[in-house]
């Protein structure tokens, strides 16, 4: 039991060790995904104050083409219209990001445990290029020959041989005991003819026990080896959800790649229908409800792609962080 008792310690000792891995690693990966979060808000912040920027322009041109009774006032009512439904989504976007802030704030630390407190706004230094996460086949292929190297996988291993120590204990408590009993006396006896053993003041003695009811220390060991069984299956379990998982990070991230290439292709191209709209609109062949609806296509295809390029960072992020928790 002693020697169980220290080999358990010992496992215990690496579970820990395997568990801190996945807590660190889970930490990280919650941090980094969240500054992504927030570096995509503050994308989305921009490209509504540069919309917003254009339709102000616009309006103060048709407003004083209204004046000189170029333009009737409908024109005004269309473009300020469109200002206020930006107006409106910028507040509802500026309040996101000073929440996220916030929250960005709790992973923010000082020597000494000192959380860091910041008087000004701050604003993402980063932007969303892909360029350096564009190659994850690499943690892909790693992670197939390694997956017997989870750390995850390790706990359970770890778990398994905890348990079989512990059958090992709670194997002997249903053995039979056999003490053998061996006793000097202080004083000399008299010898027996009849009785040898206690010859030289010596007394030897065997004493053998058998448990009648082994019922308790019996059920305890089916218990143990239960616990074992479903050990086992909790290790394929999640080796299988592992192999899911990279498998399906694999086919997001594919995915994620093609269609950010769509929607640069759709974006290239309400550019030009935006544009080619303005350029009608000079010889009177369009109208400002026009232009507003193309320029919603574009910004909404350009907010489209920032959520898709953030989408692509964090997944890219769930692959990183997994073949951080290799036992390499």
């Amino acid at each position: 039991k002693r020697r169980a008792a220290l080999v358990q310690a010992k496992l215990y000792e690496k579970m820990t060790q395997q568990e801190l891995i996945l807590a660190i690693n889970e930490f990280l990966l919650q941090a980094e995904n969240l500054y992504w979060h927030w570096v995509m808000q503050y994308r989305i912040l921009k490209i509504q104050k540069e919309v917003l920027s254009r339709n102000q322009d616009r309006f103060e041109f048709t407003k004083k083409q209204y004046e000189f009774g170029e333009k009737p006032a409908i024109d005004t009512t269309e473009i300020y219209s469109q200002m206020i439904f930006f107006e409106m989504q910028i507040n509802e976007s500026s309040l996101d990001f000073q929440n996220l802030s916030l929250e960005i704030k709790q992973y923010l630390w000082l020597d000494n445990l000192v959380p860091y407190d910041f008087s000004n706004v701050l604003i993402p230094r980063d932007t969303l290029n892909l360029k350096d996460s564009i190659d994850y086949n690499f943690f892909y292929d790693a992670l197939l020959n390694s997956s017997e190297s989870f750390a995850a996988l390790t706990y359970y291993k770890r778990k398994g041989e905890l348990l079989e120590a512990e059958r090992k204990a709670k194997f002997q408590d249903i053995l039979p005991k056999l003490d053998f009993e061996y006793q000097i006396y202080n004083r000399r006896l008299n010898e027996m003819p009849f009785l040898p053993v206690f010859h030289s003041n010596f007394q030897y003695g065997l004493k053998f026990e058998y448990p009648l009811f082994a019922r308790a220390a019996s059920n305890q060991l089916k218990i143990t080896k239960l616990k074992m069984v479903q050990n086992q299956l909790d290790y394929r379990i999640k080796e299988n959800e592992l192999q899911v998982k990279v498998n399906t990070l694999k086919n997001d991230l594919d995915n994620l790649i093609v269609q950010i290439q769509s929607m640069q292709t759709n974006i290239s191209n309400y550019k030009k229908l935006l544009k080619a709209e303005e350029n009608r609109l000079e010889f009177g062949e369009s109208s400002f409800f026009l232009i507003n609806s193309r320029e919603t296509k574009l910004y909404e295809a350009l907010e489209k792609l920032v959520k898709l390029q953030t989408k692509y960072r964090q997944n890219y992020n769930k692959f990183k962080w997994l073949y951080e928790s290799l036992n390499k």
